[in-house]
């Protein structure tokens, strides 16, 4: 059984959890498969250390950069073709042509876990992988994405909402991570849809933290804190400054330390490799620790991956996450939490698993002088009375495993 996983987020820890916690638990529970992971980008340096990082090692796991030679106009005739329907213009550009073999050799295609490409980020590209698997009518899962939403304001908000229809009714499996996604998907009229969570929570990776951490932290207790510059993102993008952000976030933490001035604060970069400032957290982290001036204050560096990541989180306090992910490896680690929701998947996730009550929302935070005040107020009152539920991180590794054996059974149906 040949299964090709493309449309792989790199670059985030989060995103790397997610990836290792699907293959592992794909080639543990079905030791027949062989499983590609398919990338498709210019230039392939840009890209090949990401993917170490991300790389499961095993003989059933192959990853593949296809980096053309001949690429020049590859991503204009890609979307011409998708724009007018026109999809035997594909064939004509030699790259796709080569590209698109891929898919005609596997049995199943897998859309990798991951965020809303398909909806919010318009990402054009995510849809070409999921219409070259259509093309060849290849059975496609969707599996544990958020979606959504559509807007329909320009032409091509248009078109591409109506492709996102398309893929949605031929998808073979479709699982969404998220309950907010899930309604987005109900009120499209797609029915055939299975809620899951995100699939990091099918494994609690525990592993030895690198000396170097251990005596950065030293013996003191700490709480781990992930901010999001947020700039980069579509609901903040022209109507905030990198400064108001740092500001925010100095507010918090003279929050935690007034609560807990014995706590040392870890900070967990959750990007890398990232060359744009504004996707780049140690950056940030470094920003934000400069201007506190603090001791108390660990700036963690990047290179570290996601198992690692998790087993500092597993040993702290609290974490404070403005990432998704974040809060996923607080409750995959059932560790206390506040989760700072700048977007509807980190709602959508507490939603599933029943409780929102250790979440703020933020994404209104700089729309009015009182906002901020009103989430700092909450904020020092979830601090100063927080209180975890433990059976929500249990529930989450439930949903997802349940999942799972669906996504299996419709390979086993397709062997």
């Amino acid at each position: 059984m040949k299964i090709l996983l493309v449309n792989q987020p790199l670059n985030n820890r989060g995103d790397e959890s997610a990836h290792k916690a699907l293959v592992r638990t794909i080639i543990k529970e079905m030791p027949d498969v062989e499983l590609t992971v398919l990338f498709l980008n210019k230039r392939e340096e840009r890209i090949g250390d990401s993917v170490k990082h991300f790389a499961v090692q095993s003989p059933q796991v192959k990853y593949r950069i296809f980096s053309p030679l001949l690429s020049k106009g590859m991503y204009s005739v890609m979307k011409k073709g998708q724009k007018t329907g026109k999809h035997a213009l594909w064939f004509l550009h030699p790259a796709l042509a080569q590209y698109m073999s891929y898919f005609k050799k596997a049995d199943i295609v897998v859309c990798a876990p991951g965020g809303m490409c398909m909806g919010g980020f318009q990402d054009w590209k995510h849809l070409f992988n999921l219409q070259c698997a259509k093309l060849y009518n290849k059975p496609l899962a969707y599996f544990g994405r958020s979606i959504g939403p559509f807007p329909t304001v320009t032409e091509n908000n248009r078109i591409f909402k109506q492709i996102s229809m398309e893929m949605l009714e031929y998808f073979s499996f479709l699982s969404i991570r998220d309950n907010k996604s899930l309604i987005f998907v109900k009120e499209l009229g797609i029915m055939n849809c299975q809620s899951v969570v995100d699939t990091a929570f099918l494994e609690t990776p525990n592993v030895p933290i690198p000396n170097e951490i251990i005596q950065s932290i030293g013996n003191s207790d700490y709480f781990v804190f992930v901010p999001n510059l947020l700039i980069w993102h579509p609901a903040y993008i022209g109507r905030v400054t990198k400064e108001c952000i740092i500001d925010f976030y100095i507010k918090l933490l003279e929050e935690m330390f007034k609560t807990f001035p014995q706590y040392k604060v870890v900070m967990l970069p959750q990007t890398f490799n990232s060359r744009d400032s504004d996707w780049n957290d140690v950056n940030l982290f470094r920003s934000i620790a400069r201007k506190v001036n603090d001791s108390r204050v660990v700036v963690i560096n990047d290179q570290y991956n996601s198992d690692i990541q998790q087993t500092i989180i597993s040993k702290s306090k609290i974490v404070v996450g403005a990432r998704y992910h974040s809060i996923v490896f607080a409750l995959n680690n059932n560790v206390p939490f506040i989760s700072l929701s700048y977007e509807h998947k980190m709602e959508g996730l507490l939603q599933t698993l029943g409780d929102t009550s250790s979440m703020i929302n933020i994404e209104n935070l700089f729309t009015t002088k009182d906002s901020q005040t009103a989430v700092l107020r909450q904020f020092r009152e979830k601090l100063q009375s927080l209180k975890y539920n433990s059976c929500i991180g249990e529930k989450a590794k439930n949903i997802v495993y349940q999942g799972f054996i669906e996504f299996k059974k419709f390979v086993d149906c397709h062997r």
